[in-house]
């Protein structure tokens, strides 16, 4: 007799909805990859994601950072995002932990029981430093494991490098069909304010849409925006802003002249 006999799922087991964190985008127990090509700032805009979810939700987000030295963050204004973060934020590097990307990662796996990592989102930056990415072997062993942690409660956000022509990430395919969604990050414009991001769907299984936020200069302030609008060029956003602008000082509206 098979020792799974009666083991199997009941209708019980399917009571969880689907959570979104953030609607259309970001799902609750889920695999997202986000990967973009070089200098687009795909650690800048995750940060400026674990920021808004210990400012914004009672999540709490752990941020696994095996790629960028200290120095580089120091430069960045991360040390005031641990600051601001305090007991709800953890920004996990090599140099404090003194310990190895998959060592970290398996130490996750070896304490996943129940649903003891709800409410945790794991960012991991980025994929190169935990696996292999041209070894379907080594990336499915690694996807495997942020399935772990996933099956008991954890939200998970994998960073990942795009190839020579931007189009598609490095490595292996695995990576896409172990993934919940999977979205390409393109840094669109920036201005005195800060950075626009576009981040279009590569894969879903989940019914997330293409997006857009805008990152502050300072302080990693994440605001989502409407995507049909950023995909407008710029010098034509720039012309609907000196509209609305206009109508909002004028309360009483415009004549034919003055229009």
């Amino acid at each position: 007799m098979s020792p799974f006999k009666g083991q199997g799922l009941k209708r019980e087991n399917f009571n969880l909805e689907t959570n979104y964190i953030i609607e259309d985008f970001f799902v609750e127990r889920s695999i997202t990859l986000i990967y973009a090509g070089p200098k687009q700032g795909k650690s800048r805009f995750a940060i400026g994601l674990a920021k808004w979810l210990f400012v914004h939700t009672n999540f709490y987000p752990q941020y696994f950072d095996f790629d960028n030295p200290l120095s580089a963050l120091s430069d960045r204004g991360v040390d005031d995002i641990c600051d601001e973060g305090g007991d709800s934020f953890d920004y996990i590097h090599p140099e404090k932990i003194a310990t190895t990307s998959k060592e970290a990662l398996d130490k996750l796996v070896e304490n996943a029981h129940g649903d003891v990592y709800a409410k945790y989102v794991f960012f991991f930056d980025s994929a190169t430093d935990f696996a292999d990415e041209n070894s379907d072997g080594a990336v499915k062993v690694f996807m495997s494991k942020l399935k772990r942690l996933r099956n008991h409660g954890a939200t998970i956000v994998l960073l990942h490098h795009a190839n020579k022509n931007d189009k598609n990430y490095k490595g292996s395919t695995v990576f896409k069909s172990a993934s919940d969604n999977v979205y390409s990050l393109k840094n669109e414009y920036e201005d005195i304010n800060g950075t626009t991001f576009l981040l279009d769907v590569d894969a879903g299984r989940f019914k997330v849409k293409d997006s857009a936020f805008s990152l502050s200069r300072n302080g990693y302030i994440l605001t989502r925006l409407n995507y049909e609008e950023v995909c407008i060029p710029v010098h034509e956003q720039m012309f609907i802003r000196e509209i609305k602008a206009s109508l909002q000082k004028e309360k009483a509206g415009f004549n034919q002249t003055k229009l």
